[in-house]
């Protein structure tokens, strides 16, 4: 579901990196994308 609606994306370069920590400005893109989604 994160995925398909472009909730979670990979960070530059197309990479994806579960196992690292997620900045703040990550975190709050990520958060501000959900809550569109949800509203929509």
């Amino acid at each position: 579901m994160y995925f398909t609606t472009g909730i979670k994306v990979g960070r530059s370069g197309g990479q994806f990196a579960p196992k690292e920590t997620a900045a703040r400005a990550e975190s709050a893109a990520m958060i501000q994308r959900f809550v569109e989604t949800v509203l929509n």
